[in-house]
Parts: structure tokens; sequence; C-alpha cells
């Protein structure tokens, strides 16, 4: 096919308001897994979307990696697919894509309108304000391991540094695994050096600076997925959770044996 007819196509899908359509509705069930949604929400605001605009023969397949939906609609067939190759976790990004499924079903928001809103610039912290908070909800776990003042202040900066550091590698493309392990290692380092300079405890610092990198979120909708009979998606989920768990105790771990070599 050249040039000239895959124009031709694309301007025919454009103008068929029913593909666009099918097209907003794959924008919104993968933007769902993307930000850490579950997988049944995504396919549930996907099936609503279709059903109350004349959908019928509606298959859904929903993983982290990829999503894939076939609909007739007035007696016409569409099939979309979308390929995940990033993931994030933004409940705010999951409300407007809930408030958007909610709209198209209720009729109270046209499709292009819904593109215009899901086109709209994201707002996006600093990351060195995200640091900062990511800092102070490490140091408050701190407190429900029996540390004290020294230990919440560590913790502080030792999540602040490690989210800095996983922030920037992810930034420049790194994978999420090797950004982990650094910054679980730079988390331990800090520790161990906080230790010697105010005395705190290693321990309760490590284990508090590492809470914002452990995947609670994935974990819990791994367990959702499994329940709801996602058992493919679940599994996917839950080896995810696994390898991140592994790459927060390598680098832990690394920086640990290297202290007891050094020292």
């Amino acid at each position: 096919m050249d040039f000239n007819q895959t124009t031709v196509l694309n301007s025919q899908e454009n103008n068929d308001p029913n593909s666009r359509l099918v097209q907003l509705v794959l924008l919104v069930s993968s933007g769902i897994i993307i930000n850490g949604g579950e997988t049944s929400r995504a396919d549930a605001c996907a099936s609503n979307m279709l059903r109350a605009n004349g959908g019928n023969d509606i298959q859904i397949f929903s993983l982290p990696t990829v999503v894939i939906i076939t609909v007739t609609i007035t007696g016409k067939s569409y099939m979309k697919m979308k390929s995940i190759t990033t993931r994030d976790y933004d409940l705010g990004r999951i409300d407007l894509l809930n408030k958007i499924s909610r709209a198209i079903t209720e009729h109270s928001m046209t499709v292009e309108e819904a593109f215009t809103e899901l086109e709209k610039p994201e707002k996006k912290f600093n990351y060195f304000f995200i640091a900062l908070f990511s800092g102070l909800s490490a140091a408050f776990f701190t407190i429900m391991f029996d540390g004290g003042i020294l230990e919440f202040i560590s913790a502080v900066i030792a999540s602040c540094l490690c989210q800095i550091t996983v922030d920037s590698m992810q930034k420049h493309g790194v994978f999420l695994f090797v950004a982990n392990v650094v910054g679980s290692f730079i988390t331990a380092v800090a520790a161990i050096a906080l230790n010697y300079l105010i005395n705190s405890d290693v321990s309760i610092v490590i284990i508090g600076g590492i809470i914002p990198l452990v995947p609670g979120l994935a974990v819990t909708n791994a367990t959702r997925d499994s329940v709801n009979g996602d058992l493919v998606s679940g599994s996917a989920r839950w080896l995810d959770s696994i390898v991140t768990a592994i790459s927060i105790a390598a680098g832990v771990g690394v920086a640990l044996a290297l202290e007891k070599l050094l020292t």
C-alpha cells in the first residue's frame, strides 16, 4: 500500500464517528492500565462506553502489555489494538479517565470533547517536590517501626535521595528494574552513612526509606485481577511485583555487603 492510499484510509477513518468512538475507548481503557488501574476496571469502562453507543458483539482483551478491542456498530465491525510499553501510577489520570468513561456512557460528553480533554497537557509536579513528600512519607513509616527523631530525619534524607535518583534515571529511559536497584542502593548507603554521623538505626532507616519503592498498588491490582478471574493479567502483575521486590532487595543487599566488606 502506497503513502497516498494510506492517507485516504486514515482520512476516511477519522471521518467515521464509530471509528473515532472505538479509538477513544481504546485510549481510555489502555490509559487506565498504563496508570496503574486494574484490568477489570479497564474492561468495564470500555464495555460500558461501547454498549451505550450501540455496540454489539463486544470483545475486549486486556493485558498489562496490550489492549485489543473488537466491536460491531450498526452492522460494521471494528478492531483496534494498542501496545503498552510504559507503566506508571497516576491516580489523578485514572480519575480523569473514569469521568470521561461515565460521561460518554451517559451521553453528557461528545467523543470529540473527550479527545480534547485527553489532549490537554497534564500537570506535572517538579520531581524535587515529589521527592520531598516521598521522604516525609518514608519518615513517618519509621515511627511505626519504633524509630525516633534521628531515624525520622535520616529517612527523609535517604528517601529523598532515592526518589531523585529513580526519577532522574527514568527520565533518561533507564529500565525501572535498574532504577530500583540503584535507588534502593542509594537509600541503604545513605542510611549507613547517617548511622556513622548521627548514630541512627540503620535497619529502621532502610525499611522506612524503601517504602515508596515497594509495589503495594501493583500487588493490590494483581490480587484483584486474580480474584476477578483475569488470571493472565493477575499473573503478569504478580511477576512484575516480584521482580520489583527483587530489585529493591538486590540494591539494599549490595550496599550492606559492601559495608561489611569494607568495615
